[in-house]
């Protein structure tokens, strides 16, 4: 959960400070994460084990 919001995070901050333009893959990994995020808070929430894989996303 950690790695994943600080690698958004960064993502977020070089289109903000210009260093590259998001294009339609950058917005879907953005938004991509911010879905597999909500889902994390909510199992973690519920006291759920949690397994993450990047490509597939959240398994339980």
């Amino acid at each position: 959960m950690n790695t994943l919001s600080h690698m958004t995070k960064n993502l977020l901050d070089g289109a903000r400070n210009n260093e590259f333009i998001l294009n339609s893959q950058g917005i879907d990994a953005i938004l991509k994460s911010v879905d597999i995020l909500k889902q994390l808070v909510v199992r973690v929430t519920e006291g759920l084990v949690v397994v993450v894989d990047a490509k597939e996303g959240i398994r339980k």
